[in-house]
């Protein structure tokens, strides 16, 4: 490796973790209420698509929503979902599953690259990347 992380990419001593009230989508929303403009507001789906608005056709839309599964309704959605789609259930009489981290990321490296990732990668978590607040203000704490 070329060196460790902070080495690569220092951060300023001062940085805190950003409110997510604060980013451009949130402030849209904030300002103008929930029914500002949205591609996917039902009225102006079917006005743009009546009058054939380039970009706006049901085939477009229906790329649009295959590409954004994953965010298409916000927060604890998709796969941003806070539920587990399938979970595989451990018998009672079975041990918890612990192993070294080397050994839990040869794991999932191959479950990750079974599934189709061309890549895998781990790094420790650095809280403060992570927002402080949710879009509705809520605070993001960790245990």
């Amino acid at each position: 490796m070329a060196g460790e992380f902070e080495d690569i990419y220092p951060v300023k001593e001062g940085y805190e973790r950003f409110d997510q009230r604060n980013t451009s989508f949130s402030q849209r929303r904030m300002s103008k209420g929930e029914d500002t403009f949205s591609y996917q507001d039902e009225a102006g789906k079917v006005e743009r698509m009546r009058k054939g608005v380039p970009g706006f056709s049901l085939v477009d839309y229906s790329f649009k929503d295959a590409a954004e599964t994953y965010s298409d309704h916000g927060m604890d959605t998709g796969y941003y979902s806070w539920k587990p789609l399938g979970v595989t259930q451990k018998p009672d009489a079975i041990p918890r599953w612990e192993v070294s981290p080397e050994e839990a990321s040869k794991v999932v490296t191959k479950a990750a690259s079974f599934y189709g990732a061309c890549g895998v990668g781990f790094c420790e978590l650095d809280k403060r990347w992570i927002y402080s607040h949710t879009s509705d203000g809520r605070p993001i704490v960790f245990e």
